[in-house]
């Protein structure tokens, strides 16, 4: 089933009604009274979070955001903000890269202090 197209008309206190059509990942609560600049369209979040001994704790967060009215970075095309960084799929690639890169270090880690905990290599 394909989601329904939601057209929403808001007030702005600068451009008066702005009607606009949210696209189908949209779950943004669009309220009235801002600017037209600021309306931006975003979805649920994503969040990776890693457990600790006491707590899960949040680590990165991403949403697929577009802002149809900005003349400013990072345009009016769709991205994906993490932690309100936006950026695009090379940019994404990267930080699949580094988190990759970064499980190896973990993994490291946790050989060696395996092996000093076993009394081994300090």
């Amino acid at each position: 089933m394909q989601d329904p197209i939601r057209t929403i008309t808001l007030t702005t206190v600068d451009h008066g009604d702005v009607t606009f059509t949210c696209p189908p990942w949209c779950t943004a609560v669009h309220e009235p009274g801002g600017y037209r600049v600021d309306i931006s369209h975003r979805s649920d979040d994503r969040t990776l979070t890693l457990p600790t001994r006491r707590v899960h704790t949040e680590v990165l967060t991403l949403a697929l955001e577009s802002r149809p009215f900005t003349e400013r970075w990072p345009g009016t095309a769709p991205f994906v903000n993490g932690d309100h960084y936006p950026t695009r799929v090379a940019g994404l690639e990267c930080m699949a890269i580094e988190l990759e890169r970064h499980a190896e270090t973990l993994r490291t880690y946790a050989t060696r202090l395996a092996l000093i905990l076993a009394g081994g290599a300090r």
